[in-house]
């Protein structure tokens, strides 16, 4: 956490960590592998529209 003026900044794993969990717990790793199965159907996606 990063403290600008009144406001806290916290980056993306500092927030993931909070929200699902810490990296290895079952939920996170759940979380982590839906992301990259979500981005590997778009990358399928725009191959199919640009070919």
């Amino acid at each position: 956490m990063k403290q600008v003026g009144n406001m806290k900044l916290y980056s993306l794993e500092e927030v993931k960590d909070e929200l699902i969990g810490k990296i290895g717990t079952p939920e996170r790793d759940e979380h982590e592998r839906k992301v990259e199965d979500a981005l590997q159907a778009y990358r399928i996606g725009e191959a199919i529209k640009n070919a």
